[in-house]
């Protein structure tokens, strides 16, 4: 899993500034951002009777092989066109391979909270190692020659790490038949607002790690390596986070820490608002990492406690995280675009403000007989 993140954060801080290259306006440039979101919510929605139901190992070794060829269909493209097809691909194996890996980690765990943890502290174990190797690896060659280099070396790692992930992963076979088709969701009026909580984490990392962070970097003049290197950093505050993610959800209340690390994340967007220079970047950078570990763990923690079973509520979970997705790095972008950094990180502490009310909201109703 740690092979898994390096390669999926390994072009990550490049992709966005490097669709810029291409000339490409406003418009297609938010189209770049929402077709992998797309096929992220296209899988999650209509693949939550087949994702749980298919062979763990075969379906993180197909995600991973697809992911590869998308970075490297990246890598050749001459034009903005290929780019699109790039990315709904990247997006569409992203699902399979995530939501096959929350799935093996649950069923062969006793413990959710440490299963989330270790799960998603592995992924950002690489990740914390992959996007300044990426960043730097874009640096080291002129124009998009640089580009090109790293997603050539992503694409090459990535079928290396599909090849071990089939040797190394133990079979998990399930009893139950794939079945495509709408997901079927509780009625409760808590669990619909657990699942609009689902959306923060993916937000998060769509919208300001994936988007948000490097465009503002970029507008702050800071190099493709210093924003890589930042959101490695970032991805090492998560790890730290996520290790203790089992005792810190059962010594305080979910609702508690994220609060807490909402409050942060205001914070941090604050400081990027007042503050340019690559130290202030990278001080928001580690704050917001802690924030996004929050928000990996608890909500998921919550729906499940809401589910009649762990497979159906972390299906119910991986569609907010494909609407989160999507809602993050449009809107991110589409901020930039119209109002400049400073605009999309006010958004973002609005809508981080707006999920501390909506934390309230669930433990209040939770609370009621």
């Amino acid at each position: 899993m740690v092979a898994m993140g390096f390669v999926m954060a390994m072009t990550a801080p490049i992709e966005i500034l490097y669709a810029h290259r291409f000339g490409a306006g406003t418009v297609a440039i938010t189209a770049f951002v929402m077709i992998s979101s797309v096929g992220l919510v296209t899988v999650d929605l209509f693949g939550t009777r087949v994702v749980p139901r298919l062979e763990p190992r075969a379906s993180i070794t197909t995600g991973m092989t697809g992911f590869a060829l998308a970075s490297l269909l990246m890598g050749v493209a001459h034009s903005f066109p290929p780019l699109l097809v790039a990315r709904a691909l990247q997006g569409t194996s992203a699902a399979l391979l995530q939501g096959a890996a929350l799935q093996a980690a649950v069923r062969t765990s006793d413990s959710r909270e440490r299963a989330l943890g270790a799960l998603n502290g592995a992924v950002l174990l690489g990740g914390a190692v992959g996007a300044p190797v990426g960043g730097i690896v874009a640096s080291l060659l002129t124009g998009t020659a640089g580009y090109r280099l790293a997603f050539g070396v992503c694409a090459a790692l990535g079928v290396a790490t599909a090849v071990g992930m089939w040797w190394l992963l133990p079979p998990l076979p399930t009893s139950e038949r794939p079945q495509l088709g709408l997901p079927r969701l509780s009625g409760s009026s808590v669990m619909g607002l657990a699942l609009v909580l689902g959306m923060l984490g993916y937000y998060l990392r769509s919208g300001v790690v994936n988007t948000a962070l490097p465009l503002v970097g970029a507008e702050h003049h800071l190099s493709t390596s210093i924003i890589g290197i930042a959101l490695g950093a970032l991805a090492g505050v998560q790890i730290a986070t996520l290790r203790f993610a089992d005792r810190l959800f059962v010594r305080f209340a979910a609702d508690d820490c994220l609060v807490f690390g909402l409050v942060v994340g205001i914070g941090a967007s604050m400081l990027l608002v007042v503050a340019d220079g690559w130290v202030a970047f990278t001080v928001a950078a580690l704050l917001f990492g802690f924030l996004v570990a929050v928000a990996m763990v608890g909500p998921p923690l919550v729906i499940m406690s809401l589910s009649p079973d762990a497979s159906t509520g972390l299906a119910s979970y991986r569609i907010a995280c494909g609407v989160g997705s999507l809602a993050g790095s449009t809107s991110i972008n589409a901020t930039v675009a119209a109002a400049g950094a400073a605009g999309a990180l006010s958004m973002i502490g609005a809508v981080l403000l707006g999920g501390i009310g909506l934390v309230g909201l669930i433990a209040r109703r939770l609370s009621e007989p």
